[in-house]
């Protein structure tokens, strides 16, 4: 793939994931609304009617969702949910630290993250736990990509830079997608194959897909492969990995994931 393929596809990923941010910031407006009127607006449910929605990694086609009071319930219920949990997620770690700006920030990028993957999948809903493995992702696509994101000092001043504040919605952008591939692959695989006969960790799980997505990605990229066809790939594939390139870069992972441990439980 030449880079101006790659640079096609990440810049339709980019608009993508900002047009579904776009969508569900208006319907998050008209609950609150709604919530401070503490009726169900005619005039607010009227502002829906042009509600659409465009899935550009999964379809070919866009399609017009029907915006009924029905979604308002579900997208509502949903948005409790994911604040709930973003809030318990661990402020002691120095990636969300609490005593740090960043940490707020860092935050706010996995709310995000989450009620765009809800608002796009909004049937399935929202499920407790997605904070779990929405947050060890972000974290290391912040130590890959700015390895002094530690550095509470460093991360603080990076949003003064333009440069920076796109990295970090690239960052962004690439942590959803990951998720995205992960709840579509892994879970299926975790739940068929790996929890009735090795009773791994999730988090195991989680580190290893991780290698799995980094080790096929000029594959998949190159492929324009999408969900479907990275399932495919992966099946047939599955006796001929080379399991010892794999579980070394999934060692990456985890030592990533305790050297950012190691640094919360130092300060």
């Amino acid at each position: 793939m030449s880079e101006e393929e790659k640079q096609t596809i990440n810049e339709q990923l980019k608009v993508h994931y900002n047009e579904k941010i776009k969508e569900w910031t208006k319907i998050e407006k008209i609950i609150r609304d709604m919530e401070q009127n503490q009726t169900i607006n005619t005039t607010l449910l009227s502002q829906m009617n042009n509600c659409q929605t465009t899935d550009n990694l999964t379809h070919n086609s866009s399609s017009l969702i029907e915006c009924k009071e029905n979604i308002l319930k579900q997208f509502s219920h949903a948005l409790d949910s994911v604040k709930k949990d973003v809030v318990r997620c661990d402020r002691n770690n120095c990636v969300y630290s609490k005593f740090d700006s960043h940490g707020d920030r860092n935050l706010a990028t996995i709310e995000r993250i989450l009620l765009t993957y809800v608002w796009e999948y909004l049937d399935d809903e929202y499920t407790q736990g997605m904070c779990d493995i929405v947050a060890p992702l972000l974290a290391l696509k912040l130590e890959h990509s700015i390895p002094s994101c530690i550095d509470t000092n460093n991360q603080s001043s990076l949003i003064t830079n333009e440069n920076s504040i796109e990295l970090l919605n690239e960052i962004e952008i690439s942590t959803y997608i990951l998720f995205n591939l992960f709840i579509a692959l892994a879970l299926i695989q975790y739940y068929r194959d790996v929890i009735c006969s090795n009773h791994m960790e999730l988090t195991d799980i989680l580190k290893f897909f991780n290698a799995l997505i980094q080790y096929y990605r000029d594959v998949i990229c190159s492929n324009h492969m999408e969900l479907t066809d990275i399932l495919k790939f992966f099946n047939e594939r599955a006796e001929h990995h080379n399991v010892d390139d794999i579980l070394n870069l999934a060692l990456h992972f985890a030592n990533t994931v305790q050297k950012l441990t190691s640094k919360t439980n130092d300060n």
